[in-house]
């Protein structure tokens, strides 16, 4: 059984109780907190846990040997610096991860208390699309915390801390520098204005798009070698059709159907989400790519939309079958899930967490996680 597992099958029941209690904005509110603290807890439990571990834990141990500011680096310059400063201050491997799931729901709290409402169905989703995130990929994670503190900056016109923001993001992981730019950019296009109607170029391309092959348009493009050896490497992964299709589809209906008003000073955020809404398109025939592309605008996405839902002039209709769709994908991600790890030989995504120690010795403990991670990278990683 994986972590990832249980702590869906623990949101599922508050899920339940928040939909069957949504006029009770106090009981609303118990459910959100006790789900929230459930997720926060169980992500940061985990002890020397998943297939990454192979690589951030001899990243971390070593720091202060390898410390570079090379940008030609596997591993990016600013990840590398917060784990030197973390190694200098004697945190351990484990309280490294801890901090950065800390500063991750930090950056996620701050950004859901704009939700009205739905907001432990919208923690669900979230959990549902960005359990890699949460569990496995620490340097993708702290750039997107940093992208969404940038985000939160840029909606109270705060541009210098917004501009300092984008730039940790850029130094944390290599997709953060595309990332940053692109909101960089959209904040300052404020007379761009989306209509509703725009909505029909996304969910045209989310048809027209699995006839294309991305991966010979890559060579028009004119990028580094090792740019394009990365995405091919990501675009292997791929699927037409996929249930989440229907989620996504639905998503841009509503979009398309429901023209929401944003202030003044934001009116960028449209466009952003316009722009979020392209990417899921172009890309959602590439599950493993987009899966580290969306991790960025998704928590943002998910406010917008979720927001959107609670109005009343929202479809009544389309609310109760998006609302359905996104629980049976919970449902359906959960069990997925129980039968990944089952089927799998290494057990590298079974129940770890720091509690481990009363048993075993923190050294037998990495040297069986590494063992498996590097099974994994062997023998299941491209058979998933």
């Amino acid at each position: 059984m994986s972590l990832m597992f249980i702590t869906i099958s623990c949101l599922v029941p508050l899920v339940i109780l928040e939909l069957l209690t949504t006029r009770n904005k106090r009981s609303n509110k118990l459910i959100y907190n006790i789900a929230f603290f459930v997720v926060f807890f169980i992500v940061s439990i985990k002890y020397y846990y998943g297939p990454d571990t192979a690589l951030y834990f001899f990243t971390y141990n070593d720091i202060e040997n390898t410390f570079s500011f090379d940008t030609d680096q596997y591993i990016e310059p600013g990840f590398s610096l917060f784990c030197l400063l973390l190694k200098k201050l004697g945190v351990s491997y484990w309280g490294m991860t801890f901090v950065v799931t800390i500063l991750y729901f930090t950056a996620i709290r701050i950004l859901f208390s704009s939700l009205t409402k739905y907001r432990t169905l919208a923690l669900t989703s979230l959990v549902t699309f960005e359990y890699n995130l949460m569990f496995f990929e620490l340097r993708q994670s702290l750039a997107v915390t940093f992208f969404i503190f940038a985000f939160l900056c840029a909606k109270k016109n705060k541009d210098i801390p917004m501009i300092l923001a984008l730039i940790l993001t850029s130094f944390l992981h290599k997709s953060g520098i595309f990332f940053s730019f692109i909101l960089f950019m959209v904040v300052y296009c404020k007379n761009v204005k989306i209509e509703p109607h725009l909505y029909l170029i996304p969910i045209a391309l989310l048809f027209i798009i699995q006839l294309i092959p991305l991966t010979q348009s890559l060579s028009v493009l004119n990028l580094p070698t090792n740019m394009v050896r990365s995405i091919e490497h990501h675009l292997l992964l791929g699927k037409n059709l996929q249930f989440v299709l229907l989620i996504y589809l639905l998503m841009f209906i509503i979009l398309l159907t429901n023209k929401r008003e944003c202030a003044d000073d934001n009116k960028w955020m449209g466009l952003f989400i316009f722009i979020s809404a392209l990417f899921i398109a172009v890309f959602y025939k590439y599950w493993f790519l987009l899966n580290r592309l969306r991790s960025y605008f998704m928590p943002m996405l998910i406010v917008y939309i979720f927001n959107i839902l609670a109005e009343e002039r929202c479809s009544k209709i389309l609310r109760q079958i998006f609302i359905t769709l996104l629980f049976l994908h919970t449902i359906k991600t959960s069990l997925s899930l129980y039968l990944a790890e089952n089927k799998s030989i290494s057990k590298v995504n079974r129940v770890q967490t720091i509690f481990i120690l009363k048993d075993k010795t923190e050294d037998e403990v990495s040297k069986e996680s590494i063992k498996k991670a590097k099974f994994f990278w062997e023998n299941e990683y491209m058979s998933q």
